[in-house]
């Protein structure tokens, strides 16, 4: 479900900072009846202030800021914050019908020393019918464990979903030690679906390869959080798919990019060539940091061929920096989506220079987070797609050396009639 339309924030009203002197772990039905007060002061008072609303939350709520959200230049909504005595954050965010229907959510961030947890969501229309709710539960030491369903009463569906599960063990008589590694560096994978039974590299004692380079643990569990935590995104498992479907001989050593520092990304480089990857399929585009050091550890490693995804945002990167896409190493492709006539995707980023090559990546059968198979496209799917034939190559000339597997696919890139020269070596027609 998207909960907000995209929007830009603009007219920030800053009360004050939020001070939580004495946190508590469970604020209890407190925060339920807090949240459905806000829910219904909302729509009982939509125009009233900051202040005016605060004094509708009940005692101990001290008001924190309120900004306008602004849709193309036209006023959407509102947010508001809100301390609730000493323990939490509420924002309270409306979303003014126009010529959609409008929205309310609440949402409740626990403090936890000096870290804000965010703990429940509760979605509700614009006339206040809550549809759900989502709770987020955690570890005694603040590690995200679980995301949890509530229905409109507010009443957990189900036992909720481990956002960091253990890996399945390994299937019997699943070696295939000689298998062309690659790693693939994306949101993460689902990696408890059927399809990476087989697929999942492993060392000599079973236990998977791969890592979590955003909350640096040993589990890249697929999730993207960074739109909401309650809503995460998941997108590493549709790309990973695409590997296991097209290169079924290969192994997968999954990575979950590091956010927001890929100065870390030199680490996951070179854990990938300790675990013995050949290729390295990078699916994401920017991000926050430095890229010196990824540069040193790729470069040093002529026995690895990354792909890097252009991105989106359908800019020319000869112009436009944007690292890793922009990266010139002898050992790195960079590159974008095109469709099954050669064309570059709608929204996808090229470069004449820059870009090596495009891959047909419009259309492509792959399986969600949920096990469901769909279809995808973009620059992650491409970037997928080529190391995916990377991969089916070099398994049949394993004396190559990177230099010349670079060399084989830039030599399958074709130019197409009518269409301006928007990478360096073409289009693979596969």
């Amino acid at each position: 479900m998207k909960l907000f339309p995209t929007v830009l924030f603009a007219s920030i009203v800053l009360v004050g900072p939020p001070a939580f002197s004495q946190p508590i772990h469970d604020a209890g039905q407190d925060i339920f009846d807090r949240i459905n007060g806000a829910i219904a002061a909302t729509c009982a008072h939509p125009n009233d202030t900051l202040k005016q609303m605060a004094a509708h939350l009940g005692s101990g709520a001290a008001p924190v800021y309120h900004q306008v959200l602004r849709r193309r230049a036209v006023v959407a909504g509102w947010q508001r914050a809100f301390t609730l005595k000493t323990y939490g954050l509420l924002e309270v965010t409306r979303i003014q019908p126009t010529d959609a229907s409008g929205q309310i959510t609440a949402e409740f961030s626990l403090a936890l020393g000096e870290r804000l947890l965010p703990t429940l969501s509760v979605l509700a229309t614009i006339d206040c019918r809550v549809l759900e709710g989502r709770r987020l539960a955690y570890d005694g030491n603040g590690q995200l464990e679980s995301l949890i369903v509530l229905d409109a009463d507010l009443a957990t569906i189900g036992p909720g979903a481990k956002l960091n599960p253990e890996f399945p063990p390994a299937v019997a008589g699943d070696s295939a030690s000689e298998a062309i590694r690659v790693a693939i560096v994306d949101t993460g994978i689902n990696y408890q679906l059927p399809i990476f039974a087989r697929a999942l590299a492993r060392n000599r004692h079973g236990q998977p390869l791969g890592y979590d380079y955003w909350d640096l643990d040993p589990f890249p569990f697929d999730s993207d959080p960074r739109r909401s935590p309650f809503y995460p995104m998941h997108q590493g498992t549709r790309t990973a798919s695409v590997i296991v479907n097209e290169a079924p001989a290969a192994k997968i050593v999954p990575y979950r990019f590091p956010y927001p520092d890929v100065s870390l990304m030199a680490d996951l480089v070179r854990d990938a060539d300790d675990a013995g990857a050949r290729i390295v399929a990078i699916a994401f585009s920017g991000g926050e940091g430095e890229w010196d050091a990824f540069i040193e550890a790729a470069e040093s490693r002529p026995n690895m061929l990354i792909i890097a995804a252009a991105g989106p945002g359908g800019a020319n990167l000869d112009v436009t920096a944007e690292p890793p896409a922009t990266l010139t190493l002898p050992n790195i492709i960079i590159v974008t989506a095109a469709d099954r006539r050669g064309r570059i995707l709608e929204g996808a980023n090229f470069g004449p220079r820059s870009v090596h090559l495009a891959m047909v990546a419009d259309d492509v059968a792959v399986v969600d987070f949920s096990g469901r198979p769909g279809r995808a496209a973009g620059t992650g799917i491409a970037a997928a797609r080529l190391a995916a034939l990377a991969a089916r190559l070099l398994a049949r000339n394993p004396t190559w050396t990177m230099k010349e597997l670079r060399r084989e696919l830039f030599i399958l890139g074709r130019t197409v009639a009518g269409e301006p020269a928007r990478t360096r070596h073409g289009v693979i027609m596969e």
